[in-house]
């Protein structure tokens, strides 16, 4: 894991608490990406390691962030991240004003760019469209958790019909 890999690496273990999302203080994370980064975290297709809300508010946002904000996570389950993903383009294709941005391999960044050169407006812009991405992924998890409970449910009937060795 690539936290564990840190902890070899760094001097300290609080130093490694900070990073893995076990032990993340989600109160002193912006706040235009802390449910995002906590539903994420959630998932077993993910393991957040930053993020940024982008920060429209400073006078030098545009030409530090590009009017960014995102989530870098470490992949832990690549194909049925990848449907996530796809989910979320297609969500995307209905946003006006922001991008939907996802780069890399194992390591992805989540990216939520405004295309529109109005840092008065894109702090709306960009909220709406992380919490639209926050809801499809909260989606995914009410479904996994559904879609195991009948395979479940299954195999506890088959083990009490066939005794307790059955599974």
């Amino acid at each position: 894991m690539w936290w564990f890999k840190q902890a070899v690496l760094r001097p300290t273990f609080a130093d490694v608490q900070a990073m893995h999302p076990w032990f993340l203080d989600y109160e002193q994370l912006e706040p235009g990406v802390r449910e995002l980064v906590w539903t994420l975290n959630q998932t077993d297709l993910v393991e957040t390691l930053s993020s940024c809300e982008g920060h429209p508010e400073l006078p030098d946002w545009w030409e530090t962030t590009g009017g960014t904000a995102y989530a870098l996570c470490l992949v832990t389950s690549p194909r049925r991240w990848d449907r996530v993903v796809h989910q979320l383009r297609h969500l995307a294709q209905d946003w006006e004003e922001v991008q939907l941005i996802v780069r890399g391999g194992r390591e992805q960044s989540l990216g939520f760019q405004d295309t529109h050169a109005q840092p008065e407006s894109a702090r709306n812009a960009l909220d709406q469209a992380i919490g639209q991405a926050n809801e499809l992924i909260k989606e995914y998890l009410d479904h996994d958790v559904v879609a195991l409970a009948p395979a479940r449910r299954g195999q506890e009937e088959h083990a009490g019909q066939n005794g307790p060795y059955a599974l």
